[in-house]
Formats: C-alpha cells, sequence, structure tokens
C-alpha cells in the first residue's frame, strides 16, 4: 500500500489507530513495545485535534522513553522492516518526498528527535509566535503515518 492509498483509507484517528493495533497483534517484546508507543501518540495528538486539548500539554504529554531505548541499545529497526522508503511508499504525496531511501532506522529516529525537539520548545520558549506548533504536531503524526505504512509494505 503506498502513502497516498494510507491517506485515502486512513482519514481519521480512529483509522489509524485501528490500523497500528493490527500491527501491534502481529509484533512481541521491543518492536511491540515501540509501536504501543506510536500508539500512545497517535492517541495523545489526537486529543489536540479532536478535543481541543491545549497543545502544550498535548507535546508535553508525546511519550519518547522506548524509542530512546531503542535508540540507545542498538535495536534492530530492520526486524520491523528490512529496506528503505521507497517512491511508491510515499506516492506523489510531496510531503513524504525528502524520506524516501529512509531506513526504517532513519524514521524511527527522526520521530524521536521531532517530539524531543518540539518538547523542549514548548518548555523553553513557549510563546515564540514564529514556531508554528500545531503544524510540527501534525508533521510528527504525518511521519508516524509513514512509517506504518512502511513496515506495513
Amino acid at each position: 500500500m503506498d502513502i497516498a492509498a494510507f491517506l485515502s483509507a486512513i482519514t481519521n484517528f480512529t483509522k489509524a489507530i485501528q490500523f497500528i493495533e493490527n500491527l501491534i497483534n502481529r509484533h512481541t517484546g521491543q518492536r511491540r513495545r515501540l509501536l504501543l508507543e506510536l500508539q500512545e501518540n497517535l492517541s495523545t495528538i489526537e486529543l489536540f485535534s479532536k478535543s481541543g486539548v491545549p497543545i502544550d500539554k498535548v507535546i508535553l504529554a508525546l511519550k519518547t522513553e522506548k524509542l530512546k531505548e531503542a535508540l540507545e541499545s542498538n535495536f534492530n529497526f530492520n526486524i520491523l522492516e528490512n529496506s528503505r522508503v521507497s517512491q511508491s511508499t510515499t506516492g506523489d504525496v510531496p510531503f513524504y518526498s525528502s524520506y524516501i531511501g529512509s531506513s526504517t532506522e532513519d524514521l524511527f529516529k527522526k520521530v524521536y528527535l521531532k517530539i524531543t525537539e518540539l518538547q523542549r520548545v514548548v518548555e523553553i520558549d513557549t510563546d515564540n509566535p514564529n514556531i508554528r506548533k500545531s503544524v510540527r504536531l501534525i508533521n510528527i503524526f504525518k511521519l508516524i503515518k509513514l512509517i506504518l505504512v512502511h513496515i506495513n509494505s
């Protein structure tokens, strides 16, 4: 399934969470813990999108512990998907074109870095009008969706 098909199939958070639950049921151990953390983050982002929870609270509630553990322990992300992101995976969606050629580990690392960077912004410079936190949060959501498509391919 390419990203364009995925985006049309998953038009809301509920479907995205159902999709990740199917992946979680197929994995065990560290892989499952990573996917569970992604699922938690999707649910947390949904709070901002649907319930109007203040964005700073949502950002600070995002989890990165399992991602950090996996990155620090040299976890083999290729267990989830042993390939690089292809053109067919990203479709013609411009947002995803920069990720073509990325490994599974690259994608997880990018999610970790984007979340921690956004959390630092909230802690240090929360009122800066030049930082569009909602756009960055939605971009994290999009990147998580790319990971889901990639590891399901």
